[in-house]
């Protein structure tokens, strides 16, 4: 009896141990402004800092990305995922390189025939591509409904855009700092650490860190505690791939849609 009890003791501390990591691993691999920023700076100044930080960090000659996993479809200039896309290409903006990138993913979130990622780049006055008048090129991910199919659907995008050359990626989010235990329990930090996860087996994809655009524009708010507590120790423990959270099975197609089927 004391060895069928001890057993499910040990899972339960061993998946512990692992959302316990990982969400250490996120907090220690925020990208940090350089030089620090206090919290009476300008808007321009902390952007700034925080893109010269990732410049420091990719080899001369080497394409940054953004990757902005989206937080549902963008309604409204207030809608945290479009908040989230517009505090990641100011940062991007500003950063030092030949080539830079950005990826929006989202699905058919919404209640019209438009991909999140499609009505991101529409609000932001960006098409696919190439957009020269800033030099950055923007690619969509236009099927994704969770955190995890973000960062799974992704995957194919970088692998056949940097065939031949490394690439340094940047992921873009939320984050929901906790002072005990140092740890990153937000929608950004699952993204990079499923990111981390998924992308190991991409030699040319180089994950830098995790952009916390909670941190640059405080009036992006978070996800509530307890859901992103959820959601971290389930990503973390790998549940989050059971069809269950798969919201493909919950949400009703919209009529008409190329994602319909």
């Amino acid at each position: 009896m004391k060895k069928l009890l001890f057993l499910p003791i040990v899972i339960i501390c061993f998946m512990f141990f692992v959302f316990y990591d990982q969400a250490l691993i996120a907090s220690k691999s925020h990208i940090i402004p350089s030089p620090p920023v206090a919290n009476d700076e300008s808007i321009d100044r902390v952007i700034n800092a925080y893109a010269d930080s990732i410049s420091s960090q990719v080899p001369a000659g080497k394409p940054v990305v953004m990757f902005v996993p989206l937080n549902g479809f963008p309604d409204s200039t207030t809608h945290l995922s479009y908040k989230n896309a517009q505090v990641a290409l100011a940062v991007l903006n500003k950063v030092k390189a030949e080539q830079k990138y950005i990826i929006f993913s989202e699905g058919y979130t919404g209640s019209t025939c438009l991909s999140g990622a499609q009505a991101t780049g529409l609000m932001l006055s960006m098409n696919e591509g190439y957009n020269a008048n800033i030099g950055v090129t923007v690619l969509l991910e236009p099927h994704a409904k969770t955190t995890l199919e973000n960062i799974l659907f992704s995957k194919k995008i970088l692998r056949d855009t940097f065939v031949n050359q490394d690439a340094y990626l940047v992921v873009a989010g939320m984050t929901d700092q906790k002072t005990i235990g140092n740890l990153d329990v937000g929608h950004g930090a699952r993204a990079f650490m499923l990111a981390k996860q998924n992308y190991a087996s991409l030699p040319r994809i180089h994950v830098l860190g995790l952009l916390p655009t909670t941190e640059i524009d405080n009036t992006i708010i978070s996800y509530t505690h307890a859901y992103n507590f959820q959601t971290m120790f389930l990503g973390a423990n790998g549940v989050l791939n059971l069809p269950f959270f798969n919201k493909k099975f919950a949400r009703k197609p919209i009529a008409g849609c190329p994602d319909a089927k």
